[in-house]
Parts: structure tokens; C-alpha cells; sequence
């Protein structure tokens, strides 16, 4: 009985390999899991896409909101830059009696020569001072998206993910979250 039953089994590797052998190495066993799974996985991918989809809405929103808030601080920089200009020249007019506009020009030319002076002594040339006036730009960007600076790269990344999992699911007719995703409509 024993012999019968190792025979059986070499038999049955036999004919594996070679059915294994003669179809190229094509030969699928979970292709039958595969299909009895497939209505399993494509509502797990729609419950993916649809979290991902609200994920990269809420994540832009964020982006906007944080960039609106980043040109005001921006834009009040340069009004305050202004407002200090503006507050000189009135101070000249009022405090100065400067009334004359070669005298004011006269003046605010001084403020200049003043300022590019203490600019080459803090900074050497000019190319220095954009330098600095680009790292200021920065750090008031980094203190306005904090934990959120590589929020761009995050959407970009989840954008990509969405366009795969369009693709993966099987399309449903009819069904607008099967469709892939169009980038100039987010």
C-alpha cells in the first residue's frame, strides 16, 4: 500500500511539472481567488478613491488658504515698507517745512545713500542683499506652512494614486468614482 500511494504522488508532481512545463510557465492557480475577490477588492478601491478624492479636496483647500495667508504677510510687509516711506516724506513736509520737490528728492536721496551704505557694510553687494531679502522671503513662508511645507508634493503624490486606482477599478456605467481623474477639474 505504501508503494501504490508514493507512485500516486510522483505521478501527480510529474504531471504538475509538466503542465507547468508545457504552458510556459503561464499556468495561474489564483486567478480563481482573483475573480471570487474582485467585487471585494473594487468596492475597497471606490471606498480608497473616494477617501483619497475628499483627502486631496481638503489638503488643496489648505494649500489656498495657507497661500492667501502667506501674500497678505507679504503684501503687509511691503505696506509697511511703504507706510514708513510715506510717514518719512510727511515728516519732511510737516516737521521740516520741506516744501519744495528738489529739496524732498534731495532728501529722500540721502535716506538712500544711508541705507545702501549700511546695506554694503551688513551685507557686501547687492547681489547679498537680494540673497538675504530671498532668505527672509522664505523663513516668513516657513513660519506660514510649518507642518504643512510639503503639502504640494503630498497632493501631487495622492493626485497619482487616484489616477492608479481609476485605472485598477473595473468600470462601473454610470458611475462617476470610476472614472479617471481629470487634474484641471481639482
Amino acid at each position: 500500500m505504501k508503494i501504490k500511494n508514493s507512485w500516486l504522488i510522483i505521478g501527480l508532481i510529474l504531471f504538475i511539472v509538466f503542465v507547468y512545463t508545457f504552458s510556459g510557465g503561464k499556468v495561474d492557480v489564483g486567478e480563481k481567488i482573483e475573480k471570487d475577490n474582485g467585487k471585494k477588492s473594487n468596492d475597497s478601491l471606490k471606498v480608497r478613491y473616494e477617501k483619497l478624492k475628499k483627502l486631496v479636496e481638503a489638503k488643496k483647500t489648505l494649500y489656498k488658504k495657507l497661500t492667501k495667508k502667506f501674500k497678505w504677510i507679504y503684501f503687509g510687509v511691503r505696506l509697511s515698507l511703504l507706510g514708513i516711506f510715506t510717514s518719512y516724506c510727511l515728516m519732511l513736509y510737516h516737521g521740516f517745512g520741506v516744501t519744495n520737490l528738489g529739496e524732498l528728492l534731495n532728501w529722500i536721496e540721502v535716506v538712500a545713500i544711508i541705507v545702501v551704505f549700511f546695506s554694503f557694510l551688513a551685507f557686501g553687494t547687492f547681489s547679498n542683499v537680494r540673497e538675504y531679502v530671498e532668505k527672509l522671503k522664505m523663513r516668513i513662508e516657513i513660519m506660514v506652512f510649518k507642518k504643512h511645507f510639503n503639502l504640494l508634493n503630498d497632493v501631487d503624490g495622492h493626485e497619482n494614486e487616484l489616477l492608479q486606482i481609476a485605472n485598477n477599478m473595473n468600470p462601473i456605467e454610470g458611475s462617476d468614482s470610476a472614472k479617471p481623474l481629470d487634474s484641471a477639474k481639482i
